[in-house]
């Protein structure tokens, strides 16, 4: 059986219980294609929904190009962090949306 593609993230684990000197760790994990790309998928079509109009003016100004940091965790949930995904052992992502 053919086992399903991945992509290494590498993230910080941080220990289950942190104890005063307990160092946290960069560690590469590896992640289920499928499972970014659903993430991925899930979290654009989020934002799509809450980003401002295009044709939307704020006084003399218009939004050209939005960038929006994501996290990747260990285990693959992507979002904005703050979101609810856990933080700590997360790997960042940059995306930048110009208007179509």
């Amino acid at each position: 059986m053919s086992q399903s593609p991945t992509i290494p993230v590498f993230a910080e684990s941080v220990p289950d219980h942190e104890y005063l000197g307990d160092e946290h760790q960069r560690k590469i994990h590896d992640v289920s294609v499928a499972t970014l790309t659903s993430n991925l998928n899930d979290i654009l079509n989020q934002l799509e929904k809450i980003l401002p109009q295009p044709e939307r003016q704020y006084n003399k100004f218009k939004i050209e190009e939005i960038e929006i940091k994501l996290e990747v965790s260990a285990e693959g949930k992507i979002g904005i962090l703050g979101t609810g995904i856990q933080a700590g052992a997360n790997a960042g992502l940059s995306i930048t949306l110009k208007r179509a």
